[in-house]
């Protein structure tokens, strides 16, 4: 949409003063708080314009007017100035990052992690999702032994996700026979769709085994079961509730709304799976089909590792948020995730917490 200059001025003064103020702006307002070396009338004149041309409303009750959907796209797309973060926001990312960069080798938890850091750095709802995998293939099994009855399945993945699975064996698993069925596994199932395995193949890993044939089935159960894990997408949520003492969700049922977002995650995986290229997307309002009632916005960063999407994550919040201000912690905040991932995917199982394990009890997955 082509706007002259004065109707540009105009309509990013009104959408940084709502943002700023969260009430309906008037011409004298503008005229009297910025330097737009127009008169009150002249003002006014380009706000109805601006309005007939649908980018501000007037709400019923105020003589002002307030940003629509198609007022912010326009706004974001060529109006906003580029917010530029000061040494304490860099200051305080880098610290959250820090807290980040802990010693987990499960990507579903790191990106859970980063969610939860997300919100608590925008005061905005959080949304992290992990992708969903078309294809997994098992780059290593190692095994670690603890008692005769118990060890931990460790599988490193195709997709850089490790996965660490406790394994109860009702037989006596020496540490000799341990490593032999290390050998196995890796031997026949390294390098290979595990939906490819055959009955074949199967039996000639019982028969590897000899006497101890019965452990391979178990193990092998526990292996399709981490497998369709991976190539399951997560969502995850956060900090929902610094929404509501916000003005726009005063309204029970547009709170409604985000608790039922809650409950219903595939709109996410909908809106994630049409953004496949590490790009920032932003969905204002109408745009945005996850919340109804277009009072909400839609900000979110896919991340990745080489030419695999790790996973994405950005924020919820009222059509009203600090676009530039948001964007510019989101792109900061994400833009080292995938070297957080690969240093932790790098040091692999290596870390693992075995007093935590045996803290989990026979039932227990890591």
């Amino acid at each position: 949409m082509e706007l002259n200059d004065r109707k540009r001025q105009i309509l990013k003064a009104v959408v940084d003063s709502y943002i700023e103020r969260c009430e309906p702006v008037g011409s004298k307002y503008l005229a009297d708080y910025y330097k737009l070396d127009l008169s009150p009338a002249t003002i006014r004149n380009t706000m109805s314009e601006l309005e007939q041309l649908g980018l501000l409303e007037h709400p019923y009750t105020s003589a002002g007017r307030i940003p629509s959907s198609l007022g912010y796209r326009v706004y974001v797309d060529s109006l906003m100035q580029s917010y530029r973060l000061s040494s304490r926001e860099i200051r305080e990312i880098n610290e959250i990052n820090e807290n980040l960069n802990i010693k987990i080798t499960r990507l579903d938890k790191i990106i859970e992690r980063a969610g939860k850091l997300m919100s608590a750095l925008t005061s905005l709802m959080s949304v992290s999702m992990t992708p969903k995998s078309s294809s997994v293939n098992i780059v290593k099994i190692d095994l670690v032994f603890f008692d005769l009855n118990n060890f931990l399945l460790v599988i490193v993945t195709s997709v850089n996700i490790v996965k660490t699975k406790h394994i109860y064996s009702r037989t006596d698993i020496g540490e000799d026979v341990l490593e032999h069925l290390k050998k196995v596994l890796n031997g026949s199932l390294a390098d290979i769709d595990i939906n490819s395995v055959s009955l074949p193949l199967i039996l000639g890993m019982e028969t590897m085994m000899g006497s101890y044939s019965g452990i391979v089935s178990p193990v092998l159960k526990v292996i399709y079961e981490a497998i369709r894990e991976i190539n399951e997408a997560e969502i995850y949520i956060d900090g929902a509730a610094n929404l509501f003492d916000m003005p726009e969700y005063n309204d029970i049922e547009k709170a409604k709304s985000l608790v039922n977002l809650m409950d219903n995650k595939d709109k996410l995986l909908n809106v994630f799976s049409q953004s496949p290229e590490e790009r920032l997307n932003i969905y204002i309002g109408e745009e945005n089909s996850i919340t109804s009632g277009g009072d909400s916005s839609f900000i979110f960063k896919t991340f990745s590792l080489g030419d695999k999407i790790l996973g994405a994550i950005g924020v919820i919040g009222p059509k009203r948020m600090d676009y530039s201000k948001i964007i510019a912690k989101l792109e900061y905040f994400s833009g080292n995730m995938a070297d957080i991932i690969k240093q932790e995917l790098d040091e692999k199982y290596a870390a693992i917490d075995d007093s935590k394990f045996m803290q989990g009890g026979k039932s227990g997955n890591e």
